[in-house]
């Protein structure tokens, strides 16, 4: 489900590992009039209060008259991405409940790529950051008001500033290190994955030349 300030008629669609945590925040104070504060929340964090959820053509239907946007990045990037933020936890998962069978407990990105459908099958952690950027914007994005890449943060802050009349920023954060390189049966394999997100994100990211 998108976040929704109904004060202004903005609906943002969340994508998981694409600045997701940083736009919920700057939507919540649009929202609530003030800053998120987990102790408003009963200590839960921003992701528990307003959660990433999939769409369909309902979600859309009851949005007529509202400024809908979302915040679109390279494919190849966000599932990198996923790894290098969900790894530790993953982890933790593993050895907690044994459910990593033959995978490795603390795979290296290249495991993690290799491996990728069976850690999306053995974890929902990695399945919902990982899952295609349909789930969360729909088949097609010509339903959507404006599209920014991640790149155009700054334009994204300007417009929403606009909209409400105060400035707004988005917080940065979950910031991932560069990753290390990766062997050309790992980098297919995470191409492989992304193809249907070139597809549909193709206008504003076109596949790498190595890409099937």
């Amino acid at each position: 489900m998108p976040l929704i300030c109904e004060r202004l008629r903005i609906a943002y669609f969340p994508v998981p590992k694409v600045a997701c945590t940083s736009a919920k925040f700057a939507m919540h104070r649009l929202i609530a009039g003030r800053p998120f504060r987990r102790a408003r929340h009963g200590g839960r964090h921003i992701q528990a209060v307003h959660p990433t959820t999939p769409v369909d053509d309902a979600t859309f239907d009851g949005l007529r008259g509202y400024w809908t946007f979302a915040i679109l990045r390279d494919p190849l990037r966000r599932l990198v991405s996923a790894y290098a933020d969900k790894a530790d936890r993953l982890a933790a998962l593993a050895e907690r409940r044994g459910t990593a069978g033959a995978l490795p407990v603390r795979p290296s990105l290249e495991d993690f790529a290799l491996h990728l459908a069976e850690y999306r099958r053995r974890f929902h952690l990695v399945r919902h950051h990982t899952d295609p950027f349909s789930v969360f914007l729909g088949p097609s994005l010509d339903r959507f008001d404006a599209l920014y890449r991640l790149e155009e943060i700054p334009r994204l802050e300007r417009d929403l500033s606009a909209r409400a009349g105060e400035e707004i920023r988005l917080p940065h954060r979950n910031a991932s290190p560069a990753p290390p390189p990766l062997s050309p049966a790992a980098r297919a394999a995470l191409l492989r994955h992304a193809g249907p997100d070139y597809v549909l994100l193709g206008a504003f990211y076109p596949p790498p030349p190595d890409a099937a």
